[in-house]
């Protein structure tokens, strides 16, 4: 736990709720498939932007959802804007709901006839559906609220949460968002890259969605960028593990209060809004970051290139000095990490690596003009490329100071081996990387 002011106490999102009961496995059935009931019908005309919120606080996460609910409220809809939440929240017995947000009054538009699996992702995509064909815009912002886990392996967690005596959610597909502690469900990543393909495909007629946004921990990631860039135009999320305020919505909201703004005022106003959030409580243990994905493929295409010729700098390497360069580069000493230490921020890894190529031995010495000169080119374009096209916005508080806004997987020895079947693991060199960087520290290279 960490404490904001005093009297504050700080929940991070990364936390995985310990908080299921016994009889959460015997009480009544949670729907699958959501069916609705109409509580209040009211027609919005078209507006230039629609604010949408996937709450899943079934877990111990509720407290703050409804502080955020009541955070919206006091903006409320208006010409400019709808804001809009769907809010499933603790307990088999409470209903989905799904609000409609007034200037200092919810209304609430629809009621599950049963409890609703938020952990689902055919309820997410139903969500957006009804968004967007009752509340049609120009511009849209989707906020999936939750807990997250970014990259990592959940196998892991569910040991943290063994220790912590609870019990970690269901582990099938490896990683994601949106717990459901009734069902142990959650939104996968690839589940997720299927929903977004299917709202921009189906839903959206084709349109990418302006801003997908995790109001959840530790998803600034390359990885999970890449399975939105094909369906959304910027990501918004954290590198780091989130407190459990999250976002502060009021802050958030408050740029429609006078007019419609541009997506990138927008997505810059909700990245300043995160900085004053944290810094009015003297918390510094915060990042926050904006990424452009349609500048992605181009660093994909960088990662890859560097990633193949660090691969042929361990075959030829003289003794083991470039595989001791490498994990000075990546330590934990040296490079910016966060709650999951195999998560390390991009930027900062290049950086240190554009000095450390230098330095690299080669069994044969005619090989290095061979490869050093390139893969110091590749690293200086993607150093520049990140901070100037890639990160779109990035605020990071003083203990994360070289925190530029987005991070990559990099274990220090060993991997899962579902994490060959991310999108990115699948179309780029960097795992095999990993696999080889892990085999030459000997050290296995995989775990089930």
């Amino acid at each position: 736990m960490k404490k904001i002011h005093q009297l504050l106490t700080i929940i991070t999102l990364f936390t995985l709720s310990p908080e299921l009961h016994a009889w959460s496995f015997f009480s009544d059935p949670i729907s699958k498939h959501a069916e609705w009931k109409l509580v209040n019908n009211h027609n919005v005309p078209r507006k230039k932007w629609t604010f949408a919120v996937y709450m899943a606080a079934n877990n111990n996460l509720n407290y703050f959802a409804k502080l955020n609910l009541n955070q919206m409220k006091k903006i409320g809809s208006n010409e400019h804007v709808n804001i809009v939440a769907q809010y499933s929240g603790a307990g088999n017995g409470t209903r989905t709901k799904r609000f409609f947000a007034k200037k200092d009054h919810l209304v609430k538009v629809q009621e599950s006839t049963s409890k609703i699996d938020s952990g689902n992702v055919s309820n997410f995509i139903d969500f957006i559906q009804w968004v967007v064909s009752s509340y049609p815009s120009d511009h849209i912002c989707i906020v999936l609220w939750g807990h997250g886990s970014g990259t990592v392996e959940p196998n892991l967690a569910r040991k943290l949460f063994n220790f912590l005596g609870g019990f970690a959610p269901r582990v099938e597909n490896h990683r994601g968002i949106c717990i459901d502690d009734s069902t142990m469900n959650y939104i996968n990543n690839h589940e997720l890259e299927d929903a977004l393909k299917e709202i921009a495909k189906t839903v959206l007629k084709g349109k990418k969605i302006d801003i997908i946004a995790f109001d959840a921990c530790l998803m600034s990631m390359v990885e999970v960028a890449s399975l939105t860039k094909n369906y959304a135009h910027t990501m918004i999320g954290s590198q780091e593990s989130e407190p459990g305020y999250g976002w502060d919505y009021h802050d958030v909201l408050s740029l429609f209060k006078d007019k419609a703004p541009s997506p990138s005022e927008f997505i810059h106003h909700i990245t300043d809004a995160y900085k004053r959030m944290y810094l009015q409580y003297n918390f510094h243990e915060y990042t926050i970051s904006a990424i452009n994905l349609d500048r992605l493929t181009e660093l994909e295409a960088n990662i890859h290139q560097v990633s193949q010729l660090l691969c042929q700098c361990i075959d030829a390497q003289k003794d083991r000095t470039i595989i001791n360069s490498i994990k000075d580069c990546k330590s934990h000493h040296n490079c910016t990490f966060f709650t999951t230490p195999d998560i390390i921020d991009l930027h900062h890894l290049y950086l240190n690596l554009a000095v450390a190529v230098n330095n690299f031995e080669f069994k044969d010495e005619t090989k290095k003009d061979g490869i050093i000169p390139e893969l110091q080119q590749l690293l200086t374009t993607g150093i520049k490329f990140i901070k100037e096209s890639v990160v779109e916005s990035n605020q990071a508080g003083k203990y994360f100071k070289n925190a530029c806004g987005l991070s990559i997987y990099f274990p220090s020895y060993s991997f899962y081996k579902s994490y060959l079947r991310t999108t990115f693991a699948m179309t780029n060199y960097w795992p095999i990387f990993l696999q080889k960087f892990g085999a030459v520290a000997r050290r296995p290279g995989m775990l089930g």
